[in-house]
């Protein structure tokens, strides 16, 4: 007699996805095998146990070879997408820099726990290494913090803050300049009499 197979539809999972079984039945009752026709992303065994080695697609294939009562089954193939997984950025809002500061320390978080990268929108305002901003001159500047993901995470959506580098060098340098005017000023009155 004929037989054929019913192979339930594979949902997505990730690349931190647990192992599980495959659903799968003969008309005839008797068992069904499983086989990856495609792909690396996943392994199957026989049983229909799958294991999550990576992201990508992977095809797997369902048959039951039949016996002396069944003829051979038509196969069944689904696909399997393993997804990477979803990360945030958390970076909070900036407190305006001084430029007699000379430094600003940056910090931000991933949820997936890999590190986070800057990036200035003006480097002639204030430029970035690892976490440091170093101030060169007033001004306002975007910085972004970005996280390009891995093996197992997605990139990142990219955040970005305002940050205002206040230029607090001009005030100590006009109160030094009006000193030195008032000086030479005294000076002159001095030297008058």
């Amino acid at each position: 007699a004929d037989q054929t197979i019913t192979f339930a539809d594979i949902p997505n999972q990730t690349v931190q996805s647990a192992s599980f079984d495959l659903n799968a039945s003969a008309s005839s009752g008797l068992p069904v095998s499983f086989a990856v026709v495609s792909g690396s992303s996943a392994t199957v065994a026989s049983s229909g146990t799958v294991t999550i080695v990576g992201p990508g697609v992977t095809t797997i294939r369902a048959s039951q070879d039949g016996n002396a009562s069944f003829n051979p089954a038509p196969t069944v193939e689904k696909t399997l997408t393993i997804n990477k997984v979803a990360q945030t950025i958390t970076f909070n809002a900036l407190s305006n820099a001084g430029l007699q500061s000379g430094t600003y320390s940056l910090s931000a978080t991933a949820s997936s726990g890999l590190s986070v990268s800057f990036t200035s929108s003006d480097p002639t305002v204030a430029s970035v290494t690892g976490t440091t901003l170093t101030l060169k001159k007033g001004g306002s500047i975007i910085i972004t913090a970005s996280q390009g993901g891995d093996s197992t995470y997605l990139a990142a959506p990219d955040v970005t803050q305002p940050l205002t580098v206040i230029d607090d060098t001009q005030q100590n340098h006009i109160d030094h300049q009006n000193q030195s005017s008032k000086d030479k000023y005294l000076h002159y009155i001095c030297w008058s009499y």
